[in-house]
């Protein structure tokens, strides 16, 4: 299934936003963003769909959806001819791991928030005790988005990370398909950027995740760390290199993605047992003896 990335913020300028839609402007076609996505129905009926998993929605819910999760929303259209009109009204708010920074997400003061956000990797929906509470909140920061939209926002994240009155969205097997979908996400940006300067933190904010979470959600679904996942991919384009270019050994180890020689040289010995220069030669003595044979 094809999902659609929409962009969220327009530059890394905004750290938060709020709107206020009824629910006909809301995206009925798979999508996703890589900000979290707070919304409160104030009035309203219908579903929204995480990856394949379904909720029925009503007046007063309050539903968090994680970062990258692939979703879309069904809504009861309104009957225009009622009286009175029934008008619907949901608030969203979106925020993502720029909000703050990585720094903040550590701080000890901010533990609980940041098990929130790991924990609740897909989507969340709250009581509806905690939504008349946050709703509050939500309607004051609409109604002056620009002021103090930052504090407000880090104000609801700290009254969710203390409520424990919530139900996980997304099942096993459906949580299953959305890692091998943040998995391919991680995939597809590696080899599009491997050849460049690549980090586990800019990674890890690419997929608005902590360095922390991104490591033991790689390595537990892949079982090997990203760093070793990288240098597989760098070297094996290395042989590559080495077997069907006359490339010199700098040149090929710059081409793969390796900033100095001597790491070159390092990391190709460890995962091929060889350095460059000997898995050139002993490449080529092989090619010889394959066409040697041929000719016979």
């Amino acid at each position: 299934m094809k999902y659609q990335s929409i962009k969220i913020f327009e530059d890394l300028k905004q750290s938060t936003r709020i709107s206020v839609n009824s629910l006909s402007e809301l995206s009925e076609t798979y999508h996703f963003h890589s900000e979290y996505e707070l919304v409160y129905i104030e009035k309203g009926k219908g579903s929204l769909v995480l990856t394949n998993s379904r909720i029925d929605f009503n007046n007063g819910y309050l539903i968090l959806i994680g970062s990258n999760i692939p979703h879309y929303w069904n809504y009861e259209k309104i009957d225009v001819n009622e009286v009175p009109p029934v008008m619907s009204r949901i608030y969203s708010i979106y925020f993502a791991n720029h909000s703050w920074g990585n720094e903040f997400w550590n701080l000890p003061e901010n533990k609980n928030i940041l098990n929130l956000r790991n924990h609740i990797n897909a989507g969340a929906l709250y009581s509806s005790s905690l939504s008349k509470f946050i709703s509050n909140q939500i309607s004051r920061l609409s109604l002056k988005p620009g002021e103090n939209g930052l504090l407000g926002v880090y104000e609801i994240l700290e009254a969710l990370s203390k409520y424990s009155e919530y139900q996980i969205v997304i099942s096993q097997a459906e949580s299953n398909e959305y890692a091998n979908f943040k998995i391919q996400k991680i995939y597809d940006f590696t080899i599009k950027n491997y050849q460049n300067k690549i980090s586990v933190n800019g990674v890890a904010e690419y997929l608005n995740m902590s360095p922390q979470a991104f490591c033991r959600f790689f390595k537990k679904n892949t079982q090997k760390s990203y760093v070793k996942f990288l240098l597989e991919l760098r070297v094996a384009h290395a042989c590559r290199l080495l077997s069907e270019y006359d490339l010199n050994i700098s040149e090929i180890g710059f081409q793969s993605g390796f900033n100095t020689i001597v790491n070159f040289n390092k990391y190709f010995k460890k995962l091929k047992g060889v350095n460059p220069t000997e898995y050139r030669t002993a490449n080529r003595i092989r090619m010889y003896k394959v066409n040697i044979t041929k000719n016979d």
